[in-house]
């Protein structure tokens, strides 16, 4: 297939971008998917594992990385430096020259490395020249999770917080990186996550949207609960913090006053408490960032059920209710 072809010929709309509906789903109860991570409820950060080694093994030469604060972008060959431990706010690049000959190799490099650290976004870094247009190349890696796609020589700062801080696709987003963070989700809780994260914005309480989309509080209670997954609230207010972060890291030259005001709050202090208690973070450290990734595994490592061991206990008592 030639590069027209595999691209397309014209430039579609970012929305179009082609995801799947929900995670993919456990083959058997208890036991993660063929892409799943070995052992599913694993701390990224803990080491390297087998799997993790073979992603280091297969990533291309060319990957990047970039940090806070964003000012270029640097070389990812040495695994100790790169991967060990990324900061928060990591956002790594696979840099493609020639899409015809090296795609099928991104396909598999990408899942790999969204596997290995699904707290880290991956974009793409394409050449400034590049016959096909950014839009082309989204729409067809839209469904390897990829997060954006730079051209070489652009200001990184400014083009990562243009692309990744739309909400946008946001509920997908999430529900896809909880299949690939705890190993092992079925197509209902996926749904599930992905509704109440979407919409959380949009009703007044967690009982009103599952009302709207046909659940009860009992029932989707039950359903998260039996996969030791926080309770309904939970991803209720993680989805009404991820998308005050991203609007806080879409402006950061703006106060946390003023962007509060916007949401119609009187001042900050209830914006502060909000992620105070769902990642333990003041407002300064989300704009100084950019990416909900990171933020998602705070609020894992602090809301999931089985962080203690009496998770069985603790998911049955939410303290949301």
């Amino acid at each position: 297939m030639d590069r027209k072809a595999r691209l397309g010929s014209s430039a579609g709309p970012i929305s179009s971008i082609a995801r799947p509906a929900f995670p993919e789903p456990c083959r058997g109860r208890g036991r993660p998917s063929g892409n799943a991570p070995p052992g599913g409820h694993r701390h990224v950060h803990r080491g390297r594992t087998g799997m993790e080694h073979e992603a280091f093994r297969s990533m291309p030469p060319r990957l990047r990385r970039t940090e806070p604060p964003y000012d270029r972008w640097q070389e990812a060959r040495d695994e100790a430096a790169s991967f060990a431990a990324p900061r928060m706010g990591t956002v790594r690049a696979v840099r493609v020259r020639d899409a015809d000959r090296e795609w099928p190799q991104v396909e598999s490099w990408v899942p790999r490395l969204r596997r290995a650290y699904p707290t880290v976004p991956v974009v793409l870094l394409i050449p400034h020249d590049s016959p096909a247009s950014t839009s082309n190349y989204l729409r067809i890696s839209g469904s390897l999770g990829i997060r954006a796609v730079l051209l070489e020589g652009e200001p990184v700062e400014s083009t990562l917080r243009r692309w990744m801080t739309a909400a946008t696709s946001l509920g997908p987003d999430v529900a896809e990186w909880v299949a690939l963070r705890r190993g092992c989700v079925s197509p209902t809780c996926a749904s599930l996550i992905r509704e109440i994260v979407r919409n959380a914005s949009a009703y007044p309480s967690v009982h009103a949207l599952l009302a709207a989309d046909g659940w009860s509080w009992r029932r989707a209670s039950i359903v998260l609960s039996r996969e030791r997954l926080p309770a309904p609230g939970k991803w209720f207010a993680l989805g009404r913090g991820l998308r005050f972060c991203l609007t806080l890291q879409a402006r950061p030259d703006l106060s946390v006053n003023r962007h509060a005001l916007e949401r119609g709050d009187e001042d900050s202090a209830p914006v502060r408490r909000q992620l105070r208690r769902l990642f333990r973070i003041p407002p300064a450290q989300v704009k100084a960032t950019i990416g909900w990734e990171w933020l998602a595994e705070r609020w894992w490592g602090l809301h999931r059920p089985d962080r203690h061991l009496g998770s069985a206990t603790e998911a049955r008592s939410s303290t949301d209710r």
